[in-house]
């Protein structure tokens, strides 16, 4: 299951980080799209000093330009919006892996990027959906 992902388990946190040597959670799929699914998805950028309400407005506002296709049978390197703080709306991305997985940056546990599974909490209850880029 882990195979390429493994190169990206581990990666420190950096809010705006873009590399290898630190990302934030869009970073971390502008990397694995670029590198390992060879598709060019916007450079996204959240400012983290905002207020976090405004923050979540941001992040939805953003996400939603977007305008990916929503998936139903999700594929290795669809990218998984969750909600982090319960709102409505995307807060939060991660890349679908094989067999129910998700890579994603984690902010909010210690701070590195890993891989859980979607189908049980605390990320089953955060899922907004899983979209192809394109």
């Amino acid at each position: 299951m882990l195979g390429w992902a493994s190169t990206y388990v581990g990666l420190p946190f950096e809010v705006a980080g873009r590399t290898k040597e630190g990302c934030d959670c869009w970073g971390l799929v502008y990397l694995v799209e670029k590198e390992i699914f060879h598709v060019d998805v916007p450079i996204l950028r959240l400012d983290y000093s905002l207020a976090p309400e405004e923050l979540r407005e941001l992040a939805s506002t953003t996400y939603s330009t977007l305008n990916y296709p929503k998936v139903e049978v999700p594929e290795e390197g669809n990218i998984v919006f969750m909600n982090l703080f319960g709102q409505e709306f995307p807060s939060h991305v991660g890349i679908y892996l094989n067999d129910g997985f998700v890579l994603h940056s984690d902010p909010l546990g210690r701070g590195l990027s890993r891989i859980q599974r979607i189908d049980v909490p605390p990320i089953a209850n955060r899922i907004e959906g899983i979209y192809r880029a394109e």
